[in-house]
């Protein structure tokens, strides 16, 4: 049997309330750096609203662009093996997402 679409969409949206509300309730208590400990709730919330992005490209533009405040983040607290792996993050993303603009371009 088939899931009618309305309740798949229900589910999702239930799903992402879900993990935006539990991102919520974890960093509020144990936050103690101010503005900056709402950052990963912030990005959290974003990428959680936009991940069923239906375009691949579009979702690698995604990705990229929601790891790019990780590096600073991880660079102000000092953790610079964190802010090394999310730059590189954001650098072969980026490198990908051109491939990926590129190779569609080619295929028209």
């Amino acid at each position: 049997p088939k899931i009618p679409p309305q309740f798949v969409s229900l589910i999702k949206s239930s799903i992402k309330i879900i993990l935006i509300v539990l991102s919520f309730v974890l960093t509020v208590p144990f936050n103690n750096q101010g503005l900056l400990g709402y950052l990963p709730f912030v990005v959290c919330t974003i990428y959680v609203l936009l991940m069923d992005i239906k375009d691949p490209i579009k979702f690698k533009l995604l990705v990229t662009l929601t790891f790019v405040p990780w590096v600073f983040y991880f660079f102000i607290i000092k953790s610079y093996t964190g802010a090394l792996f999310a730059a590189m993050t954001v650098v072969t993303s980026t490198w990908t997402l051109i491939q990926m603009i590129r190779g569609k371009e080619r295929s028209k």
